[in-house]
């Protein structure tokens, strides 16, 4: 009997263990851990991506909900483009030139979707769990920020400068990662939260090094000249100030953080004569983004129903280096059609909904989706691993903030007030489907990608060493080291190592 309790209790906790998937991932990329066993670190957080989507994907097929977020009309939404929306994008994965790598996108973006309605439920269940979660998370970013004030300190005093990003090889990679990492920590979860039973004193040094942090998150991204990610922070905190008048005293940290950062670098610009920006901030031009954005244009026009495919746009004609567009709704809209035009539609009343209860929902994670949602329309932050399980982390936690209501078409007495439940019927039946779409979508993977998932000292490689899937984003498949593809690529070998 008691090892029958032991054994119940333990897979009752097993769930939460999936809580701690993305705040690991974070911990090995921003600390420049090799806890991977592949050569590339970016493929290494892809492969650990992966696995992390199918254990959650795996917990949504056996998720039990007993209510809903959404209302009745928008759950009979979901119910009717849902088989529509996975058929053309099945059909657009057959037609495409490339269909393997078409159906390991389709089924990225897919598990993505649902890790954020299994993690939601998770957060539901394990609201303090996922408080001191997020709190950790947006702590994280500061093994960057100890490798960016070391190499201030070595050029300050006329030495050599290591490379300060350690493992990501584009700058977009980290500067993406923060965004999420940034926000989360201004919304000061679980202990970093003001407490009036804590001393005074305790609370003042707390507080005073959140601003340090702050600060040193946004040096960050004035030293890489992130200007998407400025932008979208900007975009966040007005609307904010906008439509959450109640919150205005808290956007002193992030203003004065993000004004002190600033005279910080024009100072820090001055002392040190050698450039260690990455790029200008007032930089001119769009960094190549208006050829992508052309080019996505030309493949939806060429392909206006089903698209190139996933994962396609890198591969099809005219050739550009960049492995995606830099522009979220355009990569979906070429590679996928109409699939990624519905897609795109289906977001909107999922966005009024969360617009509708912006009062109840925290307002830094608010804005952190609104500054991800305007930073995939200039950035990949929706198409590298570890930005996408970041910014797919805040999206669940602020979902499970949403007001529920219980799945029963009967009249029940709350508080001596008749109340009317949300019908059963919508919700299961996109519930099921969900539910179908993860195990093809497991599968989909596993049959594409399983033979990377174990590829040990291996690597992607090609002529590029343009991002995308992989770090080399061309290639559908890793390769050992050393091996005959890779002695035929001499370039990829060469760049970035």
């Amino acid at each position: 009997m008691a090892n029958g309790f032991s054994l119940a209790t333990s897979l009752k906790k097993t769930p939460i263990l999936l809580l701690c998937g993305v705040p690991l991932l974070a911990l090995i990329a921003f600390s420049d851990s090799h806890l991977y066993w592949v050569r590339d670190a970016y493929d290494g957080w892809r492969i650990f991506q992966i696995i992390l989507l199918m254990l959650l994907g795996g917990y949504a097929v056996f998720m039990h909900t007993h209510s809903t977020s959404f209302s009745q009309p928008l759950s009979k939404t979901l119910a009717t483009a849902l088989p529509i929306l996975f058929g053309l994008m099945v059909a657009s994965s057959l037609q495409a030139e490339h269909s393997a790598r078409a159906a390991a996108d389709a089924a990225l973006y897919l598990l993505l979707a649902i890790s954020v309605w299994a993690q939601a439920d998770l957060f539901r269940k394990n609201p303090t769990v996922a408080a001191h979660i997020a709190a950790w998370i947006a702590l994280l970013p500061l093994f960057t920020v100890i490798s960016l004030l070391t190499g201030l300190a070595h050029a300050l005093a006329g030495d050599t400068i290591d490379e300060w990003h350690k493992s990501f090889a584009n700058i977009r990679m980290l500067d993406d990662a923060l965004l999420p990492c940034l926000f989360l920590l201004w919304q000061r979860p679980a202990w970093l939260a003001k407490n009036t039973f804590r001393n005074p004193l305790l609370n003042k040094l707390i507080t005073s090094t959140i601003y340090f942090i702050s600060a040193s998150y946004m040096l960050i991204l004035y030293y890489d000249g992130a200007r998407a990610v400025l932008i979208s922070t900007l975009v966040g905190l007005g609307f904010i100030a906008i439509f959450r008048r109640d919150s205005w005293s808290k956007l002193c940290l992030p203003l004065l953080t993000l004004l002190g950062a600033g005279l910080l670098f024009l100072a820090l610009k001055h002392i040190i004569l050698t450039d260690f920006t990455a790029n200008p901030i007032l930089r001119t031009g769009s960094s190549g983004r208006d050829d992508l954005w052309v080019k996505t244009l030309q493949l939806w026009q060429e392909h206006p129903i089903l698209g190139v495919g996933g994962n396609n746009f890198v591969t099809s004609n005219p050739w550009l280096l960049n492995g995606h567009p830099h522009n979220l709704p355009l990569q979906w809209i070429s590679e996928w059609g109409f699939a990624g035009l519905l897609a795109l539609l289906l977001l909107i009343p999922l966005a009024f909904n969360f617009f509708r209860h912006r009062q109840i929902l925290p307002v830094f994670a608010l804005g952190a989706a609104i500054a991800v949602g305007v930073d995939a329309l200039f950035s990949g932050v929706l198409d590298y691993p570890l930005s996408q399980m970041l910014a797919v982390w805040s999206f669940a936690w602020l979902v499970s903030f949403l007001p529920t209501h219980p799945l029963n078409s009967s009249l029940v007495t709350d508080n001596e007030h008749l109340v009317k439940m949300t019908s059963n019927t919508p919700f299961l039946s996109w519930q099921h489907m969900l539910k179908v779409i993860a195990v093809v979508a497991i599968l989909t993977m596993l049959f594409v990608h399983g033979r990377d998932i174990i590829c040990s000292n291996c690597m992607s490689t090609d002529q590029d060493n343009a991002p995308r899937f992989w770090q080399y984003g061309r290639a559908l498949h890793l390769v050992p080291y050393g091996s005959e593809a890779i002695n035929n690529a001499p370039d990829a070998l060469r760049i970035n190592r």
